[in-house]
C-alpha cells in the first residue's frame, strides 16, 4: 500500500476510544493531528569529525553527549530545528523537544511537523507524552532486544480531543503543576547533593574527634572533639597481629567451582558482596588456609587507578568464608583497636590520605606496598571512644540510608506523579 493510501487508512472512519469524553471533546486518530516523519538511516560510514550534527536517540537522553556529524545531504524534511517536538520509538520510547542547532534526524525518531489547524502545540505535546507511555504498556510493543512501537498502530492510536480554548485551559494547569513538580525535584537534587558531600565529611569528623558521641543512659558522654586533642598515632604496622599479606594470584581457567574469592570489583569503600555473590576458584586446602578471610580482618586494594586505590572494607560474617585475589591486601589488628574504627579512618579523606601518600603511578594504574600500609600513621584513642565513635558513625549512615532512600522513592514518584497529571488532563479531569 502507498504512504498516501495508508494515512488515508489512518484517517478514514469514526474513532472511539477506551472512555467516554466530556461534552465538546472528539476522539481522533494520532495520525490526524500532524505528519510523523522518521529520520533518515545513516551509517557509520555517514560520520564526520565536522558537518551537521546527527540526533540519535542517544542526544535526546543526554543532551550533552557530543553527537556525530555529517557531511551528507540528506531531504530537508529530515532537518531538526530548535523547538521540534521528536518521539523516540524504539529502544527508549519517550517525547521530547529539541533545544539545540540544527541538525539532521536520525532514524527511529519521529520528528513532529505540519500540526494541524485547531492543535495546540505544547497540548500535542503533552498527549504524545501520555500516550506513549500508554503504548509502552500496551500490546503494540513489540520486540525482545530492542522495544519499539510500529508506525501503523502508532498513527492509528485514538487520543482525546477538546476544542482549542479548552486546550489552552489544560495546557495552562498542567504546565502550573509540573513546575511545582520541578521546583521538589531541584530541591531534591540538591539533597541528592548534599549527601554526597555529607557521607564523606562524617567519616573525617568522626576521626577527628569532632562527632558527639551516641548517649547511653548507663554512661558518660565523652567530648569527642577534646579527646581527639590527646589522641596519639602510631604506625599502623604496631597495631596489627597479622599482615598486611597480599591475595592470591589464579588464572582464569581455575576459576568455576571451589571456594568463594574476593576480587577487585567485589567491593567498595566500606562495603561488599557477600560471600554467596562471589565467584569462586579451585585451590587445594593449604592455599584456601593461607589466604582465608575472617570476620574483623580489614581489606584493601594496593592497585588501582588513583581515585580507587587504597579502598577498604571491614570483612564481616557475610563475607566468609573466603580468599582474596593479589591486587588486595589483608590484615588484622590488635584487641586494643577497633576493627571498624580503623576501616573507617581508612576511608575517610584524612585516611586514604595517609595510605596513599607514597603511592608509585604507572599506566593508568597506580599502586601501594605493604610498607605504604604500615607507615601509615592511625589515631588510637582508648578502645571505649572507638567504640563510641564507631556507634555515632553507625548511627548516622543509617538516618542518611533511610533519606537517601526516601529521596529516591520520592524522585521515581515525581515521574509517577507527572503521568497521573497528564492522565487527569485528558480524560477531562483537570480543568472545568
Amino acid at each position: 500500500m502507498a504512504r498516501g493510501a495508508k494515512k488515508a487508512a489512518v484517517e478514514a472512519g469514526p474513532v472511539e476510544g477506551p472512555w467516554e469524553l466530556p461534552d465538546g471533546w472528539r476522539w481522533e486518530r494520532l495520525g490526524a493531528l500532524a505528519d510523523f516523519v522518521n529520520g533518515a538511516a545513516f551509517k557509520p560510514t555517514d560520520w564526520h569529525q565536522d558537518g551537521v550534527p546527527i540526533i540519535r536517540i542517544q542526544n535526546l537522553t543526554n543532551p550533552l553527549r557530543a553527537p556525530n556529524r555529517t557531511r551528507r545531504q540528506v531531504d530537508e524534511k529530515f532537518r531538526v530545528c530548535e523547538g521540534d517536538i521528536l518521539v523516540s520509538w524504539s529502544a527508549t520510547l519517550d517525547v521530547f523537544t529539541w533545544r539545540g542547532h540544527d541538525a539532521w534526524l536520525n532514524q527511529h525518531i519521529f520528528k513532529v511537523c505540519n500540526i494541524r489547524e485547531g492543535i495546540e502545540k505544547r497540548y500535542l505535546l503533552h498527549l504524545l507524552k501520555s500516550e506513549v507511555d500508554v503504548l509502552r504498556r500496551s500490546e503494540h510493543l513489540h520486540g525482545s532486544t530492542m522495544l519499539h512501537i510500529n508506525r501503523g498502530p502508532f498513527l492509528a492510536h485514538p487520543v482525546p480531543l477538546p476544542d482549542l480554548e479548552a486546550q489552552r485551559r489544560i495546557v495552562a494547569r498542567i504546565d502550573e503543576l509540573f513546575d511545582e513538580i520541578d521546583d521538589g525535584e531541584r530541591h531534591m537534587h540538591l539533597a541528592f547533593a548534599a549527601m554526597n558531600v555529607y557521607r564523606p565529611a562524617l567519616l573525617n569528623t568522626a576521626v577527628n574527634g569532632g562527632l558527639p558521641a551516641v548517649e547511653r543512659p548507663s554512661d558518660p558522654v565523652i567530648d569527642q572533639a577534646e579527646a581527639a586533642e590527646e589522641w596519639p598515632t602510631e604506625a599502623l604496622g604496631a597495631l596489627l597481629l597479622d599482615g598486611p599479606q597480599n591475595g592470591l594470584y589464579m588464572p582464569q581457567s581455575a576459576y568455576g567451582a571451589g571456594v568463594p574469592i574476593f576480587r577487585i570489583d567485589d567491593f567498595q569503600a566500606g562495603s561488599a558482596r557477600p560471600a554467596t555473590a562471589l565467584r569462586r576458584v579451585e585451590v587445594s586446602p593449604g592455599v584456601a588456609a593461607t589466604y582465608a578471610l575472617r570476620p574483623g580482618d580489614i581489606v584493601l586494594n594496593r592497585v588501582n587507578s588513583r581515585s580507587h586505590l587504597g579502598k577498604a572494607f571491614l570483612v564481616r560474617d557475610q563475607h566468609a568464608p573466603a580468599l582474596f585475589e593479589s591486587n588486595m591486601m589483608r590484615f588484622r589488628l590488635r584487641e586494643d583497636m577497633h576493627p571498624a574504627f580503623v576501616e573507617m579512618f581508612l576511608r575517610s579523606g584524612r585516611g586514604r590520605a595517609e595510605l596513599t601518600k607514597n603511592a608509585k603511578d604507572a599506566v593508568n594504574q597506580a599502586s601501594i606496598n605493604q610498607k605504604d600500609v604500615q607507615n601509615t600513621r592511625v589515631p588510637t584513642p582508648p578502645l571505649a571512644q572507638q567504640l563510641e565513635i564507631v556507634e555515632a558513625v553507625a548511627l548516622r549512615e543509617q538516618e542518611a540510608d533511610v533519606l537517601s532512600e526516601c529521596l529516591a522513592a520520592a524522585s521515581a514518584g515525581a515521574s509517577a506523579l507527572r503521568q497521573s497529571i497528564l492522565a487527569a488532563a485528558f480524560r477531562g479531569d483537570l480543568v472545568a
